[in-house]
């Protein structure tokens, strides 16, 4: 296989692997906060504001990214 093919093959594997990399981690991180909100009943209206909020902003923020994703991958 041509050297130029071969490392645009290379750097888009890199690519996914980052891209399923971050995805899963906000994901996690998404998880772990939701569960943080619903075992902390004693936690101030204004906090549980705040954590909500962030939620809302990871909830986003993984749709966007899954959003560029699928927008900046050239069909096959």
């Amino acid at each position: 296989m041509d050297q130029d093919i071969q490392a645009i093959i290379d750097q888009a594997t890199a690519n996914e692997n980052a891209e399923n990399a971050a995805s899963t981690a906000l994901a996690a991180l998404f998880v772990k906060l939701q569960a943080a909100i619903a075992a902390a009943p004693s936690i101030s209206a204004t906090d549980r504001a705040t954590l909500q909020a962030k939620v809302a902003e990871m909830a986003g923020s993984a749709s966007a990214l899954a959003a560029a994703i699928v927008a900046n991958t050239p069909a096959a």
